[in-house]
């Protein structure tokens, strides 16, 4: 790893898209390929969801600035809006967070998710991406088709319905797009 002139920024990559980025900047650096322990990463991250280290493997992953920003500000909204909103609605229905966070995952979660960590792991930013779209794009999908939904799910619903949310289908979407057309 490289520290960026005193600055802080580390270039834990080899990337050439990422060299150029810097070299456009006016950072001079010299870079040295870094052994990423992804596993260690996760390790970490103990404690954290899946899709939190799937996230922040997407983050370490990007090519791009707008890639990491996007992989960043998921993470942020999985920890601080979406994963709160989990849990008040299990709260809603008598569930509390020690037995939420008690509970077994159930067998298709489990083979999902580890789906995903292992395309983070071994495979690219595009890899990583294309396995959390079925989970982002179909909550998002489901929720604009219940919103307005008056039921015990209509916090969730009008979430993931909202606007916000819909902008992060779509930003993710535009991601995928991009990446597509970068290979």
């Amino acid at each position: 790893m490289s520290d960026l002139g005193g600055s802080g920024i580390v270039l834990a990559s080899n990337s050439a898209s990422r060299k150029a980025m810097l070299e456009a900047a006016g950072i001079a650096f010299e870079a040295e390929g870094a052994a990423v322990d992804e596993r260690a990463l996760e390790a970490e991250m103990e404690g954290a969801e899946p899709a939190e280290i799937a996230q922040a493997l997407a983050a370490a992953k990007a090519e791009t600035l707008n890639e990491m920003a996007a992989a960043s500000a998921t993470v942020h909204a999985l920890v601080h809006v979406e994963m709160p909103l989990h849990v008040e609605t299990c709260a809603r229905q008598g569930i509390d967070r020690a037995t939420l966070e008690a509970t077994a995952e159930a067998p298709g979660n489990l083979a999902y998710t580890r789906y995903v960590l292992e395309a983070g792991y071994s495979g690219d930013f595009l890899d990583l991406m294309a396995a959390l779209a079925p989970c982002v794009l179909g909550y998002g999908e489901i929720g604009l088709s219940l919103r307005g939904n008056d039921g015990p799910y209509a916090d969730w619903c009008a979430v993931y319905g909202g606007k916000d949310y819909q902008a992060l289908c779509r930003d993710v979407g535009a991601l995928i797009d991009l990446s597509l057309i970068h290979i």
